[in-house]
């Protein structure tokens, strides 16, 4: 293709985007609290070699698959996240929030005595000389308590009835209890049955019961380290085996600044080249590769144009300073997109 065309094709892209309305999804998965406190750094403790800060801002987030599901609905999709959250303080913030941008909470499961996962991370920067935060220290509270057999029930009977009536089940698995191999099994199977396109960011450790997604994301890295364990001799030949062992549509490999790739078994890998020099952040990164994946798959994309949303979607994320999610929606996405266009006529000149 030449270049004018590409351009023309990169705007067609952009205008699909920016416009998209309807459809919906069903997302499952797990959710956090992404605590975020900023300060200044300008002395170290005197009882310990370790920099003392004092907090200037906090914010509290939507985090994991809360995070994807936000996304989804800020790009044009009716969109029902399936989870658990505890009955806590942390719980009720969830409800918050979903009430504040217009989610629906029908499927979220408040199990009593559970605590609502909530990551805390703690950004400094000197007081003079330094523009940029660094993160100085991460505090996890994992999920505590377990979760019943009449709360997991609850999921599997949220999870039929909405996908009754989707055109997408994501499910964004992030190892903290909602997404067990019975509620995954009976997810995907309905879908398949019901013709409903699937995707599914999964944990290496648990990829048995995503058996027969349509597609499935992968980090470079994760391919590398199933490659080692495999004994293979690199991430496309491990790709082909899963494809086939695990019975994948597709797999779509994220490269971070060197772009994304797409591995269909027994068929040419096909890839995008990434623009970016050096990444800034990759917080929701994974997030963001699913809910362009989507809207792609909303939009009816081809292989190809799907991986330039896809890997513009990434690049939002990867060039993004500071540590905060961004949050896609349907402008930000098409703006990219035709900044990419805007690079491509500049470069002809």
């Amino acid at each position: 293709m030449s270049d004018p065309d590409q351009v023309r094709r990169l705007q067609s892209l952009a205008n699909q985007v920016r416009d998209f309305q309807g459809g919906s999804a069903v997302v499952v998965g797990d959710v956090v609290l992404d605590h975020h406190v900023s300060g200044i750094v300008d002395k170290l403790d005197s009882g310990a070699p370790v920099p003392t800060m004092v907090a200037q801002s906090e914010v509290t987030l939507l985090g994991a698959s809360a995070h994807v599901a936000l996304s989804f609905s800020r790009l044009g999709l009716d969109t029902n996240l399936v989870t658990i959250v505890g009955d806590d303080d942390d719980g009720q913030e969830v409800f918050r929030q979903f009430n504040a941008a217009g989610l629906s909470t029908e499927a979220i499961v408040t199990c009593i005595g559970r605590t609502t996962s909530r990551i805390t991370r703690h950004h400094g920067r000197r007081l003079e000389g330094q523009v940029e935060s660094q993160l100085l220290f991460r505090l996890e509270r994992s999920h505590e308590g377990e979760v019943s057999d009449a709360d997991r029930e609850s999921l599997i009977t949220k999870t039929k009835h909405l996908l009754d009536s989707t055109d997408l089940l994501v499910i964004s698995d992030y190892g903290r209890g909602v997404a067990d191999d019975e509620l995954l099994q009976v997810a995907l199977g309905k879908a398949k049955d019901a013709g409903i396109i699937t995707i599914v960011d999964p944990k290496l450790t648990r990829l048995t019961a995503t058996s027969g997604a349509d597609i499935v994301i992968f980090e470079r890295r994760g391919l590398e380290l199933l490659a080692k364990r495999r004994e293979l001799g690199s991430p496309r030949l491990v790709a082909q085996e899963l494809l086939t062992e695990f019975n994948w549509g597709g797999l779509l490999e994220i490269r971070g600044v060197d772009g994304v790739a797409f591995h269909r078994r027994g068929e040419s890998l096909q890839e995008v080249q990434g623009g970016l020099v050096r990444a800034e952040q990759s917080l929701g990164l994974h997030d963001a590769a699913a809910a362009a994946l989507a809207i792609s798959k909303m939009l009816d994309f081809d292989i190809d144009e799907t991986l330039i949303t896809v890997n513009a979607a990434c690049e939002m994320i990867l060039s993004r300073k500071g540590q905060r999610e961004l949050i896609l929606d349907r402008d930000s996405l098409a703006d990219r997109i035709n900044e990419l266009a805007w690079d491509l006529r500049i470069s002809q000149r």
